[in-house]
């Protein structure tokens, strides 16, 4: 759509700087990557920190079109919309619907839970393609078309802006399904907005991002508006062992009690694969077979054999006794992995490498420490994303939850995974936990390149 037509569905607004007259093709909440054919909307805040950084960036950008609450002084060569009424309404949907179209009758499927998610939602989206409907997925790993890899993803659950633009993608080339992880910040966001899931899934509520959400009781409401999010009558499924989570979600949510259910639990003996023997995973892959069920799609467990794991979750490197990478970074993802190890290897010896997100929830910290000294044969303790805190006091945080084992601190990420490596025998297993995915580390403000996959494949010569 010509923007000169686009501005004229904003509310109440003011321009300044010249409305070149082009077309609009797409929509963002970021700066990053932004073309001279993309609107950037950027709900600023009133702070003069957060505009001076604003115009900053902007200047070293390729954006020409923005869209801002209230008046900056930027460079007249960049056309300003002024629209306090379009942010504070929320009147998203109308200007996506003219750039990208109405959203039509694609079918959004929505994982929550504090932990598998990622492995829930990227099943289901290889499930469906597996018996002949076109699915993708978008979530923490990124946006993708079965197993192939779109585009990156900076955020679990991306703002409606981007899944506008995903669902255009899939309407574009005939996908019927996508497959959305849904994070609590998400949902307190409403960053849905009038979007609605056929069927959900929540795998489980353990702690995480206090920091955010103060509370746990503030957590778990959070998580509920993903009810909100679903169609009338529509399915919500929880984990097969998720009983008392169960009951609360139906007390706080009386009127749709009846459309929520634990899931049915999946033979084990019928897989053949070492992820998907793993107990948390027979208990994501019975959510994610229990889901398609909820909405007509029965999935021959037989073809599980041919699934994946999503990247950066249980990924095994063939090398001695095995090294396993896996995104674990909260005290339950970190106790299931280790348990599921052990079950699966129960003669071999755990080594695990770890450690904590700087800025994010402190309280964890000693917890997974105990946690690893319970469950692990041997400990180190490394460097995560330590942002803005001091990369010694994070791994001083985590050790103080240590009992009856010895450790080491090596916060250097890159030779913690190294000595790791060069120590273990035959008889030992490493895992690598925390980041996964991930191909950075974020230090000071930084994110330098990083990815724990190719550390250890430097280190063993693949």
């Amino acid at each position: 759509m010509k923007l000169i037509d686009l501005i004229k569905k904003f509310p109440k607004h003011q321009i300044f700087g010249t409305v070149p007259y082009i077309d609009i093709t797409k929509i963002s909440t970021s700066l990053d990557g932004a073309g001279p054919d993309t609107m950037v909307i950027y709900n600023l805040k009133d702070s003069e920190d957060s505009k001076e950084k604003f115009i900053e960036r902007l200047a070293l950008s390729n954006a020409k079109i923005v869209v801002v609450p209230f008046y900056l002084e930027i460079d007249s060569n960049v056309c300003m919309l002024v629209s306090d009424l379009f942010f504070k309404h929320h009147q998203y949907k109308e200007i996506c619907n003219f750039v990208y179209g109405e959203v039509g009758d694609i079918k959004l499927i929505g994982v929550t839970g504090t932990n598998g998610k990622t492995t829930t939602a990227f099943l289901i989206n290889q499930m469906l393609n597996q018996v002949g409907l076109k699915a993708a997925y978008v979530g923490t790993i990124g946006f993708y078309v079965n197993n192939l890899k779109m585009s990156e993803s900076s955020l679990t659950s991306p703002d409606y802006f981007k899944l506008r633009e995903h669902i255009n993608f899939c309407n574009k080339n005939k996908i019927s399904f996508l497959c959305i992880e849904v994070s609590s910040h998400s949902l307190d966001q409403d960053r849905l907005g009038d979007l609605k899931l056929i069927v959900a899934g929540w795998t489980n509520l353990t702690q995480d991002h206090l920091d955010y959400h103060k509370t746990f009781e503030n957590y778990f409401l959070a998580k509920c508006k993903i009810i909100e999010k679903m169609q009338n009558g529509a399915p919500l499924y929880l984990s097969y062992d998720e009983t008392n989570l169960c009951q609360e979600i139906k007390k706080a949510n009386l009127a749709m009690a009846n459309s929520i259910s634990l899931s049915s639990k999946v033979n084990p003996e019928l897989l053949t694969t070492d992820f998907l023997r793993a107990d948390f995973n027979i208990k994501n892959f019975s959510l994610a077979v229990s889901m398609l069920k909820g909405i007509g799609v029965n999935y021959p467990i037989e073809s599980s054999s041919q699934l994946m794991p999503s990247p950066g979750r249980f990924y095994l490197v063939q090398y001695k006794s095995g090294i396993i990478i896996d995104y674990a970074h909260t005290p339950d993802g970190v106790e299931k992995v280790l348990k599921a190890v052990r079950a699966l290897y129960p003669n071999k010896l755990l080594k695990i490498v770890f450690g904590c997100g700087g800025n994010r929830d402190k309280t964890k910290r000693p917890i997974m420490g105990k946690i690893a000294s319970d469950l692990a044969d041997s400990i180190i303790i490394t460097n995560d994303n330590p942002r803005f805190e001091l990369e010694i006091e994070i791994a001083k945080q985590i050790a103080s939850g240590i009992v009856g084992k010895e450790y080491e601190i090596i916060c250097d990420r890159k030779q913690a995974i190294i000595g790791a490596i060069k120590s273990m025998d035959l008889n030992t297993i490493v895992l690598i936990l925390g980041k996964g995915h991930e191909d950075y580390q974020e230090i000071n403000g930084v994110k330098h390149k990083f990815s724990d996959e190719l550390v250890v494949k430097e280190v063993i010569g693949k």
